[in-house]
């Protein structure tokens, strides 16, 4: 369907076509993921494309960072950086099945 527009006494119509995209659409997001991964790690790489963060750091200072995004204040993307962890450490292994169990004294 076309737009109707009014010049006076003429009138133009002409097709109008509106499209977006969702990143989760399966016609459009898994199509190029993978050419997206490649293109974007070299860009950063070659330092191409080139991001900035606002980083708020400590719990005490994330509602400044909040108030810096409703009043300009912060550029790209805005980080809480909460508190920085090491990886956790593995579980210790489960004893082996055959080893012999301690002995408990009995109760009377």
């Amino acid at each position: 369907m076309g737009k109707l527009i009014s010049f006076g006494k003429a009138f133009l119509t002409f097709p109008l076509q509106l499209q977006g995209f969702i990143v989760g659409d399966a016609d459009f997001g898994p199509k190029y993921y993978q050419e997206h991964q490649e293109k974007v790690s070299k860009w950063l790489a070659d330092k191409e494309l080139i991001y900035r963060e606002s980083i708020s750091d400590g719990i005490d200072n994330g509602i400044n960072g909040l108030l810096g995004l409703f009043h300009g204040r912060n550029f790209g993307k805005a980080v809480l950086k909460v508190k920085q962890t090491s990886p956790p450490s593995p579980p210790p292994p489960p004893p082996h099945p055959l080893q012999p169990r301690e002995k408990q004294s009995a109760r009377i």
